[in-house]
């Protein structure tokens, strides 16, 4: 891996501001001996999906919250609830403890992603089996690790906090979902992402998905579909909701109807361009330096 100081000429490139943050000079991104780690180094790839919702977030961070949020929701009426905001970059949500029941509730329908260790996951999910009394009460005392704990913390790109909402990030640049985890051939990015957002969200506020993404197909005879070009919109679809998210009630399903957002790189730049009024002159520089880096990554007059 390269030094920080190698690397600081590519992260200023690649993150249009702010490439010193305190918010990229922690654990995720550096050792406790300052080297740095794959994260860090990645950030600085003219690939990254993180590089482009840093420079897009980090710009939307220094404007008014009212002026754009609500209208990237499609809920624009929310305009006066979200006069404040914070931002926590790379949350990671542990998955919440009915989806860890659950799992173990049904784990003939598990198989591990990679079939080579097909004997080996056999072994390991028999042993939980015998033990999946034990694993409840691990379970329920909050325990993290181990053989029975069947799903990995979610970490989304960002996490918008107001008084009323919290928005879940999940941006794209060239890349795409995950369309499992480890074990769970059905669970894919997005029912992690919803999933998480109602976590976070708790009882109080209303839960969000944010998905971002170059173009919402890629057509072409030697082009190869995304996996959120199929997925994300049959999430508007209350019986697929449903299916994807069977370990939540009702009521949880009825909280995450219709709160999955799609939107391309260019349709966000025009709805935050479109509701821009009242803005001071540092801000509208910010804005046009964003117009010019996101033309230069390939994303704008797309979507749609």
């Amino acid at each position: 891996m390269p030094a920080l100081s190698e690397l600081a000429p590519r992260l200023r490139q690649a993150l249009l501001l702010d490439w010193d943050a305190p918010e990229l000079r922690g654990p995720l991104f550096l050792r406790p001996d300052g080297a740095v780690r794959k994260k860090l180094s990645d950030l600085a790839s003219p690939r990254s999906d993180n590089a482009i919702t840093w420079a897009v977030f980090r710009t939307l961070q220094r404007l008014p919250v009212a002026n754009w949020l609500p209208h990237l929701l499609g809920a624009p009426d929310a305009a006066a609830v979200t006069e404040s905001a914070s931002f926590d970059w790379w949350p990671s949500v542990p998955p919440a403890s009915r989806r860890l029941l659950w799992l173990l509730d049904h784990l003939d329908g598990l198989a591990p992603a990679d079939p080579a260790q097909q004997s080996a996951a056999a072994a390991r999910l028999a042993k939980v089996a015998q033990n999946a009394d034990r694993w409840r009460q691990q379970i329920a005392a909050g325990v993290e690790r181990g053989d029975g704990i069947l799903e990995p913390p979610c970490e989304a790109d960002l996490a918008i906090n107001t008084p009323t909402a919290l928005v879940l990030v999940v941006g794209l640049y060239l890349g795409d979902i995950e369309r499992r985890t480890g074990w769970d051939p059905q669970r894919d990015t997005l029912a992690r992402g919803l999933d998480a957002a109602l976590t976070l969200a708790g009882p109080g506020r209303t839960p969000w998905l944010l998905l971002l993404t170059d173009e919402y197909r890629h057509e072409g005879p030697y082009v190869r579909a995304a996996a959120y070009e199929t997925l994300a919109p049959r999430y508007g679809d209350a019986s697929f909701l449903a299916a994807q998210l069977p370990h939540l009630d009702d009521a949880d399903h009825a909280r995450l109807a219709g709160r999955m957002r799609w939107l391309s790189w260019a349709d966000l730049l025009d709805t935050v361009l479109d509701h821009h009024g009242g803005l001071t002159p540092e801000d509208r520089l910010a804005l046009r330096r964003l117009v010019d880096y996101l033309k230069d990554k390939g994303l704008l007059f797309k979507g749609g």
